[in-house]
């Protein structure tokens, strides 16, 4: 145990006389990192990150990521004419939008998360992602279908439920002369029915109302994230170049141990 102990001293007290011989290469490389942080800070344009929410139908979530990756890939090559053109907005206003990309894991609803380097333009920039997703045919026809087939099943049900109106009038109208067991049976099992077809009327007109092209929601507001953090330039600038002088050091410190040899 004791011996161990001493180990320990004598490694630390290597560590300090190490670190007294290297100070200056230490301290310099300290200064460059710092420097170098500010200065890759002061010339690297600054990028926000914010999240958009918008309403979707539900649809293949697999072929809209298909749809929306030739807009990424052209905003990582930086490729901003052809992502103009997909987007149909000028080459300017595309030129600050430095990386995007979508979540459909909400139900009826897109987060679309932007990194734009004017955050005066990410409405429109949203919006014009936005656009881009509604004129995809696919997503245009899933809108036409089943916006239609909700339209002709409550149709469907308005009509049966009319119809069972109508009957339940002449059972009514003939409870007052018989008031059999059976029609009384009847009467009811015809107010169930219009019960169900009522509330299945009700839940597809709540759905219809979600079949619809997306829409930046209006209560929606923008929070943005600066990308580019002076602190942390630094910190990292100078940790990449303390790293850079304890190398250094060591090596100078093997050619010592070498010469003296």
């Amino acid at each position: 145990m004791g011996e161990k102990e001493i180990d320990l001293l004598d490694l630390l007290i290597n560590i300090v006389r190490f670190i007294k011989r290297r100070f200056l290469l230490f301290t310099l490389s300290l200064i460059i990192g710092i420097a170098f942080g500010y200065v890759n800070y002061s010339i690297t344009d600054n990028t926000y990150s914010t999240n958009v929410y918008s309403s979707c139908i539900d649809i293949n979530k697999q072929l809209l990521y298909e749809f929306i990756n030739p807009i990424k890939s052209d905003i990582l090559k930086e490729n901003y004419t052809e992502a103009s053109k997909r987007l149909n907005i000028s080459s300017d206003l595309v030129n600050n939008l430095k990386g995007f990309d979508i979540d459909t894991s909400w139900n009826h609803s897109l987060k679309i998360n932007l990194l734009v380097s004017d955050i005066n333009e990410t409405d429109s920039l949203a919006r014009s992602i936005i656009s881009y997703i509604n004129n995809i045919k696919m997503i245009k026809s899933v809108i036409e279908k089943k916006y239609n087939n909700s339209a002709f099943i409550i149709s469907k049900i308005e009509n049966e439920l009319v119809r069972l109106d109508k009957t339940q009038e002449l059972f009514l109208k003939n409870l007052e002369n018989n008031n059999s067991e059976i029609l009384i049976s009847q009467t009811a099992n015809i107010n169930e029915q219009s019960i169900r077809l009522y509330e299945k009327k009700l839940r597809l007109e709540d759905e219809i109302l979600l079949i619809k092209p997306s829409e930046i929601y209006s209560d929606m507001e923008y929070v943005f994230t600066p990308q580019n953090s002076l602190y942390s330039k630094i910190f990292y600038g100078a940790l990449g170049f303390l790293f850079i002088g304890f190398i250094i050091a060591i090596i100078l410190e093997f050619n010592a141990v070498l010469k003296r040899r």
